[in-house]
């Protein structure tokens, strides 16, 4: 089963992993990564590798960044230099940790995994104002 990565500052990628665990139950491919204050891009990137070394297979990861452009994120990007099954999405949120989730119990390949996660989570952002007045609900 491909394995997913939550990496985020502070306490979001255990939070968004937790809140998984509390909506889903326990799920056996999902881990969080996080960022001390003072953690370095190279002390980022060894946790990261060191963390995909223990759980990387033929099926790959797919790791969810907080931000692009972000030290998690940059780190993160320096895995592809080191492993073959890795694809990454920034901007990670509770829907699309929860679409990644349910997907990888039936998609097989990370990079098709990364592309419908993707595309189902442009789908959750929604100005919810909008929705309603479109509907005359408000």
């Amino acid at each position: 089963m491909i394995k997913i990565v939550v990496a985020a500052h502070g306490n979001f990628a255990k939070s968004l992993v937790e809140t998984v665990v509390l909506i889903a139950g326990k799920q056996e491919n999902i881990y969080a990564i996080s960022n001390e204050k003072n953690d370095s891009l190279i002390q980022l990137q060894n946790k990261i590798q060191t963390l995909l070394s223990e759980i990387i297979d033929d099926d790959g990861v797919l790791i969810l960044t907080d931000m692009i452009g972000s030290s998690l994120n940059n780190a993160s990007c320096k895995m592809f230099n080191i492993f073959n099954n890795v694809e990454i999405i920034s901007g990670v949120n509770l829907p699309m940790l929860l679409s990644a989730m349910f997907a990888s119990k039936t998609i097989k390949n990370v990079l098709q995994l990364s592309e419908n996660v993707f595309a189902e989570s442009q789908k959750s952002m929604v100005s919810v104002r909008k929705a309603l007045s479109d509907k005359n609900d408000i």
